[in-house]
């Protein structure tokens, strides 16, 4: 059996009638009726998930500082122990999933990313791909937990001042995914000089 409907038509039919939170009816089940032609009616019903791709609803980043911790820790250096996980929540990517519970996998897209397209959906080809030409631009020292989306890392001397663009791949445990770009603007630290050399002093009477 393979019944295709499209996708704006399936999302339709997994609305609930009072919607809240964005929900949607991912938990159903298809009956079928069989018969034997001679008034004999069988129905069999199978529960199906259906899996819904997520949504990156992060659109704007904060920006960074040359020489300072983008999402800095709270850690006990003594002992070696993160006491927090974040200060600025603001700082990290998040995710709508209609079908709660799920975990996802974060990923930055640097410029040696060995792919150049991503299946939307790992199991339907003609879901299409994201094209990610022209989108391995994430910096070098950008980092991404993968876990939980956390933004860090410190950006040096050569990184600032820049407009940069970070993209983001996120992917559901059961594998659909979704791309994002988002602009990060990097600030310049003024720095104090320094005095590295000094001129040989000879005093002569």
């Amino acid at each position: 059996l393979n019944y295709r409907i499209p996708g704006d038509e399936a999302l339709r039919m997994l609305l609930p009638n009072n919607r809240t939170n964005g929900a949607l009816n991912t938990d159903t089940l298809f009956t079928f009726i069989i018969t034997d032609g001679h008034g004999g009616v069988q129905p069999v019903s199978f529960d199906i998930f259906i899996n819904v791709a997520p949504e990156i609803i992060t659109n704007s980043l904060p920006p960074a500082k040359e020489d300072r911790r983008y999402n800095p820790m709270l850690v006990d250096e003594e002992n070696g122990i993160n006491l927090s996980n974040l200060l600025d929540s603001n700082k990290m990517i998040k995710v709508y999933d209609p079908n709660f519970g799920q975990t996802h996998t974060f990923e930055l897209i640097y410029e040696d990313y060995p792919l150049d397209q991503v299946p939307r959906d790992p199991c339907y080809n003609e879901a299409g791909f994201w094209d990610l030409t022209g989108k391995k631009t994430t910096p070098k020292w950008l980092k991404i937990n993968k876990e939980s989306g956390l933004l860090y890392g410190t950006p040096g001397i050569k990184d600032a001042p820049r407009t940069e663009q970070v993209t983001v791949l996120v992917t559901d445990s059961d594998g659909l995914t979704v791309v994002k770009s988002l602009t990060l603007q990097v600030d310049s630290t003024n720095h104090l000089p320094q005095i590295l050399d000094l001129p040989k002093v000879v005093c002569v009477d």
